[in-house]
């Protein structure tokens, strides 16, 4: 990550208003630092204006405060000489009817962060954005941990951290190109330099191990092929609860089938019932 991130010194000054716009703060900056971009964003149009990002941070009920940012190409820090290449400069936190003109300012103001500080779970230069199951989640070092939570309660961002605090060699698998190709970018930030991470899509790496090229099959024609399986059967209409849920039975199945690839794994899901290795390849070669 280098010095990529410049925090003006103004930046500080605006997240006392609570906690909460303080941790999502370091998300966004963690966001920032990895991927040069964050997941929620809008411009300005005000032309004295044009340039800077504004990322939301939360606030008391609501999205009061925006994080105002720019990365080093735009016009606005074009006006700041000695930029290092693909710097981001993180300008000020700021109400949302806060429109008014801002300028980038000196390159003196700004302060730059080290993966060390935005990554920091001790409340350095940024508060920690870890909850306290999160902590323990990834400080903890038993051999098989699994992580629950809704859509968008940091459950990635939990196992992200969980591997940064690994040492040696580790393999990252998930589903999609895209989740791969994040993690990466997560990775190259973060990971310190006395240990390596893999991240690889997981139809790649069986790929790999078994010496073929797994075709891609997306979710959408993988339920196809399960609504076509049971329509050869005549069993659509026989599936009691599942009727109209196709897809969350689809998704059951699959969790299911991955989870028996996994020696041990379904112990205490399956009462130690677990398909035979050369069974399980049958089953999935012939889905």
């Amino acid at each position: 990550m280098g010095d990529r991130i410049r925090m003006h010194l103004e930046v500080m000054d605006g997240v006392r208003h609570g906690p909460s716009v303080e941790k999502r703060l370091a998300i966004v900056v963690q966001q920032l630092a990895s991927h040069g971009r964050t997941t929620t964003v809008k411009g300005c149009s005000d032309p004295k204006n044009r340039g800077w990002r504004r990322t939301p941070l939360g606030g008391q009920g609501g999205m009061h405060y925006y994080l105002w940012w720019t990365p080093q190409d735009s016009p606005q820090a074009k006006s700041v000489s000695g930029l290092p290449r693909h710097a981001i400069l993180l300008r000020a936190v700021r109400h949302h009817d806060d429109h008014s003109e801002l300028k980038a300012g000196d390159l003196d103001k700004y302060c730059p962060l080290s993966a060390r500080d935005v990554a920091d779970d001790s409340g350095g230069t940024l508060r920690s954005p870890w909850t306290d199951r999160q902590q323990a989640f990834h400080r903890d070092n038993s051999p098989v941990r699994v992580v629950r939570g809704y859509p968008g309660s940091g459950k990635t961002m939990a196992l992200w951290r969980a591997v940064e605090s690994r040492t040696g060699r580790t393999l990252y698998l998930t589903w999609s190109s895209t989740l791969t190709e994040e993690a990466r970018s997560r990775f190259r930030a973060f990971v310190p330099a006395d240990a390596s991470v893999e991240a690889m899509q997981f139809r790649v790496f069986i790929g790999s191990l078994r010496g073929i090229d797994v075709p891609h099959v997306t979710l959408k024609q993988s339920l196809g092929k399960l609504e076509n399986a049971f329509e050869w059967w005549k069993i659509s209409s026989h599936l009691g609860p599942w009727n109209d849920n196709l897809d969350a039975m689809h998704g059951e199945m699959r969790a299911v089938l991955l989870g028996r690839a996994v020696p041990g794994f379904m112990d205490c899901i399956d009462s130690g019932r677990r398909l035979a290795d050369q069974a399980y390849l049958d089953t999935t070669q012939a889905g």
